[in-house]
């Protein structure tokens, strides 16, 4: 029997560019199927896979254009004909013209709420190209119930054109038990002491000025706390405002920012805080609460969006919009050991839910489904 040629957009992988790099690479890494489907996946000109995958049985092709204006209309198009794809499969927005059917991957649609959090370029190339990869695709993959709804509702899809298949996360995601390990990381940064943690790429979304507001005023209340604040994140997009909250900020010398940190020292970062926050404003999925939790840590998050759905109870939920709000969900969890233990242990239970072989095995279904 006649494999069929899955085509998978993989330009996310190799730019260190959080939950679509993650995404993709674990779908492609836990793809099985080979007496079904042979995969070509599409990667930068740049991009060195081969620490990423071993596999083989996939073929890569590699853009030449980095730039969306020549890449959708003209390349995109053209590597799919040559390449004879029975499927594509993409992350938000598939090329201008396809020769064969589109799977969409829509994480969520925060472009569409939140508009002022992105650049203006990138609002319109992101409303422009999902609404119509939306309207266009066979089928569109998305990462939470909460998403598919809201897809649904904004671009008035049908529902049986949505499916969703839950994110997970890296095995290296756990408890240490080897607390030199941990120490180990915590002096590479220069964190001493208890320290509260935060991840997220430096962007709007992900509400930093309110966490520092809320930090502040933890600390003015309450002399005795003096836990850190550790964020973790790479500097994304119309992050100045947070660098701004930081000018004279009262508490400096007890907030840390390490920029992006290699995939080998973020579990331990997660080991070693007392708990971590993720006051986001809008998310699809939330993939560091779930890290967190696989790692121990008692979790702080917003109570809007897909996050309540993906905590599932195992966490302790917040008003992003309120400083007040956030302040005190960190402060109950900073000053009561038995109501993080009893986190802890929920947010483990949660973690061990999600699995890549099932997202993976669910995408390949979809594939099925299409052609």
């Amino acid at each position: 029997m006649k494999k069929l040629r899955i085509g998978i957009d993989a330009q996310a992988v190799g730019t260190n560019f959080s939950g679509n790099e993650i995404y993709i690479k674990n779908v492609i890494k836990h793809l099985g199927g080979h007496d079904r489907f042979e995969y070509v996946l599409f990667v930068n000109e740049n991009y060195n896979y081969a620490g990423d995958f071993t596999d083989s049985s996939l073929r890569m092709t590699r853009f030449k254009s980095r730039s969306p204006f020549i890449r959708l209309p003209i390349e995109f198009p053209y590597k799919i004909n040559r390449e004879s794809l029975d499927l594509l499969h993409v992350q938000y927005t598939g090329p201008f013209f396809a020769s064969c059917p589109v799977v969409s991957t829509i994480h969520d649609i925060s472009f569409e709420h939140y508009p002022e959090y992105f650049t203006k370029k990138e609002a319109v190339l992101l409303k422009y190209g999902v609404r119509k990869t939306a309207k266009e695709a066979a089928k569109i993959i998305t990462v939470s119930e909460y998403s598919k709804q809201d897809i649904i509702d904004t671009y008035g899809v049908p529902e049986d054109k949505v499916a969703v298949t839950y994110n997970s996360i890296d095995t290296s995601f756990q408890v240490e038990k080897d607390a030199a390990k941990v120490e180990a990381v915590r002096s590479k940064y220069g964190i001493e002491g208890e320290y509260v943690l935060a991840v997220g790429n430096l962007q709007p979304r992900k509400n930093i000025p309110r966490l520092l507001q809320a930090y502040r005023s933890i600390r003015d209340g309450n002399p005795n706390v003096t836990d850190k604040l550790v964020i973790v994140g790479r500097k994304a997009w119309l992050f100045d405002s947070i660098f701004d909250a930081l000018k004279g900020f009262k508490y400096i010398q007890d907030v840390i920012i390490t920029d992006y940190v290699p995939k080998e020292d973020l579990p331990l970062l997660y080991n070693g805080a007392k708990l971590f926050v993720y006051p986001s404003i809008f998310e699809g999925f939330g993939l560091p609460v779930l890290e967190a939790m696989a790692c121990g840590a008692p979790v702080v998050t917003s109570n809007t969006s897909c996050l309540p759905e993906i905590a599932g109870g195992a966490a302790l939920l917040t008003d992003p919009f309120r400083t007040e709000d956030i302040a005190g969900g960190i402060l109950k969890l900073l000053t009561d050991s038995r109501l993080r233990q009893e986190y802890s242990r929920k947010g483990l239970a949660r973690a061990g839910e999600f699995s890549w072989e099932k997202t993976a095995r669910q995408t390949m279904d979809i594939y099925a489904s299409v052609v």
